[in-house]
């Protein structure tokens, strides 16, 4: 079986290579829609029943009909995650607003069990494909290697997605790096010292916070300034890449991942403004050091899906004050600083209020009159909040600032963040050359 049926690696995918390598196919995206919705299912219900339930009788049969037809149309099927998307025979999959949802979920999946897809150049049977969807369920406790399961054999390859990220960051606790260190990491490859730069960031604000918290020596705001100035250069450079350098954090570490990523959207958000680089770094420095307030907040309230309790929502809305309280503690009040004030205490604060016409159109009336960059920093903030701590993908969390939160940012400068979601969009080449956006 092992020359069926093969399992690929999700980081192995190059985005370059997928930006020219495919042409719009109406036909293979119904297919390939079929087969990932397919997939969606039986993968969340092997949760339930063992995958040789005659539950799955059916459903197996449809997924085996769709494979077997792909195959028979293009020679073989290659299915592949890519960060937010799936690829067919490296062909961008397309789906409507309503089966994101089903797309997060079945990412999740993928990733939680290192499977970043699958090859396969013959026609399957429904034993390979229980194999195959034995490996998300809950009997199984291994996880899968190179020949796949135990008595599952799959040539199963893991996912990398963010563990460069963790490397760079465990090598500077064993070794540090300082600012000499890093600046040689740009005769590196650009991605790499885009990785470097980020985690640099990661852990300055690490060691910033725990000083805040009284659990380190106190960190000046000033030793940012060279990683601001970094962070410009690198996203103003490759936006693209340096968007998905983002993860996700434990409670611990939340608030320094959050900061930092927060930090890259406001700086490309800035870019698409043609802000100057002064303005960017500006823009940047508010945006690394917006949250401070909430330094000594325990991390699992930070990271709380769940209502809130009084007493937690209090916390949280004193936030902007501690915030404000620690930046004027500083001996010098410039630009600067009065920007950080600026936006540290007025970047929850809600734009307007939504109004509802009769065609069910939400308009937004302005109640509050904010500063450029708050209103920046707002938008990032709530988007990195939604994909990160409720890992939403980065559609439904558009979405959702789109509709139910709408009142809260300045709704033009919405507009222009869900352009630049969009240009940032995974590009084909059609047949007459044309570069044509998937969203």
């Amino acid at each position: 079986m092992d020359d069926k049926f093969k399992i690929t690696e999700g980081i192995k995918v190059d985005p370059d290579k997928l930006e020219s390598g495919r042409s719009f196919d109406s036909a293979l995206q119904v297919q390939g829609r079929s087969l990932v919705n397919a997939l969606h299912m039986l993968v969340r219900n092997v949760k339930l029943y063992g995958p040789e339930n005659e539950i799955f009788n059916k459903p197996l049969e449809k997924i085996q009909d769709s494979i077997n037809t792909i195959i028979a149309m293009e020679g073989q099927i290659s299915l592949q995650s890519a960060g937010d998307s799936f690829y067919l025979n490296n062909m961008l999959l397309k789906f409507d607003l309503k089966s994101l949802e089903n797309l997060q979920y079945l990412h999740q999946e993928f990733e939680r069990c290192d499977v970043g897809g699958f090859l396969l150049e013959k026609q399957i049977t429904v034993h390979e494909l229980q194999n195959f969807i034995y490996i998300f369920s809950r009997d199984n406790t291994e996880a899968p290697g190179e020949q796949g399961v135990s008595t599952r054999k799959l040539m199963a390859l893991k996912l990398r997605k963010f563990e460069k990220i963790k490397e760079i960051l465990q090598q500077q606790e064993e070794e540090g790096l300082d600012a000499a260190d890093a600046h040689s990491q740009a005769k590196l490859d650009r991605k790499r010292y885009g990785l470097v730069v980020y985690a640099r960031a990661v852990h300055f604000m690490r060691k910033y916070l725990d000083g805040l918290r009284g659990e380190g020596p106190e960190v000046p705001s000033s030793k940012a300034t060279h990683l601001v100035q970094d962070l410009v250069d690198v996203a103003y450079e490759q936006s693209s890449h340096f968007l998905g350098m983002a993860t996700e954090a434990n409670n611990e570490n939340y608030l320094a991942y959050h900061s930092v990523s927060v930090t890259m959207l406001a700086i490309i958000f800035g870019v698409t403004l043609e802000f100057s680089k002064e303005q960017l770094r500006d823009v940047a420095t508010a945006a690394l050091f917006h949250d401070i307030g909430k330094a000594e907040l325990d991390g699992s309230l930070l990271k709380k899906m769940d209502k809130l309790t009084p007493f937690e929502s209090l916390q949280l809305s004193r936030s902007a004050t501690r915030a404000v309280t620690q930046f004027l503690r500083s001996k010098f009040l410039n630009r600067t600083t009065i920007n950080n004030v600026i936006v540290a205490y007025n970047h929850a604060t809600e734009y307007g209020k939504a109004l509802k016409e009769l065609n069910g159109n939400i308009l937004v009336e302005r109640v509050a009159d904010l500063s450029v960059y708050t209103k920046i920093v707002a938008i990032v903030d709530a988007y990195e909040d939604l994909t990160s701590r409720f890992q939403y993908s980065p559609h439904v969390a558009f979405a959702l600032m789109n509709s139910d939160i709408k009142h809260k940012f300045d709704p033009d400068y919405l507009r222009i963040f869900g352009r630049i979601l969009k240009g940032l969009s995974q590009k084909v080449i059609s047949e007459r050359g044309e570069k044509v956006s998937i969203f």
